[in-house]
């Protein structure tokens, strides 16, 4: 607890929830994007 505290600090009076939404929501934006890609690319080649 004290780790994050002493991150918070750094970061002011922003709330971790959203900050561990938008980790959340990136991170599976990106991996939505990896798996479209490689299915597309799966789909290319066979064809």
């Amino acid at each position: 607890m004290n780790f994050n505290r002493n991150r918070s600090t750094s970061e002011g009076s922003a709330e971790p929830d959203t900050n561990v939404l938008a980790l959340l929501l990136g991170s599976l934006a990106v991996a939505a994007v990896t798996v479209v890609a490689i299915w597309t690319i799966y789909f290319q080649v066979g064809s």
